[in-house]
């Protein structure tokens, strides 16, 4: 037997607190939003959230741009860091580089963003559209809390999803997004 919590953490806690109480024993899978070390704060007993199931977003990927991105956000005051701050932020770039673009290619503005969100490096990221106009970004980690002698913690041991950084397959230097966006590159041949 098994039950999903889909909610916030404090929700999720008294959630889990009254399933305790009730003397639940089968399986607990929570959404990202309970996926965080914090949760034990929720609950009246550590030992509720021990074995509880989620996805956490992947932070593991990390470009040059969502190094300082995260930086300078977390310099700053006025940056709200939390949920999704970096993907609108790429969200943003990809239309403010899509329109630049698009005004010197002459293709449409919808066209641009499917060619500048091909291999884009971003604060999330990397980030490829598909046909639809979707990203898969960079996926989750997929954890379980660990309560040992009211010591928790979160181990994640596997990952789903994800775009993985574009490749530069003749090892020229060049990424290979960028070799097919640059015909003056030296070292195509």
């Amino acid at each position: 037997t098994s039950a999903v919590l889909v909610s916030y953490a404090a929700d999720g806690g008294m959630i889990i607190d009254d399933m305790a109480a009730m003397g639940w024993s089968g399986e607990v899978y929570g959404g990202d939003s309970i996926c965080y070390v914090g949760l034990v704060s929720e609950v009246a007993s550590s030992n509720h959230i021990d074995g509880l199931t989620c996805p956490k977003y992947s932070s593991n990927i990390q470009t040059s741009v969502s190094a300082d991105f995260f930086s300078t956000c977390s310099n700053n005051s006025d940056c709200p860091y939390g949920v999704y701050t970096a993907e609108a932020y790429d969200a943003l770039m990809i239309m403010f580089e899509s329109y630049i673009h698009s005004s010197s290619s002459g293709n449409q503005l919808n066209q641009q963003i499917s060619i500048t969100g091909q291999n884009w490096e971003g604060a999330s990221g990397w980030i490829t559209f598909d046909s639809n106009g979707d990203s898969a970004g960079p996926g989750f980690d997929i954890c379980e809390f660990d309560d040992s002698n009211g010591q928790v913690s979160l181990n994640c041991y596997d990952t789903w999803g994800g775009t993985d950084p574009p490749l530069d397959s003749d090892g020229d230097g060049w990424l290979d997004n960028v070799e097919v966006q640059c015909s003056t590159n030296p070292n195509d041949n």
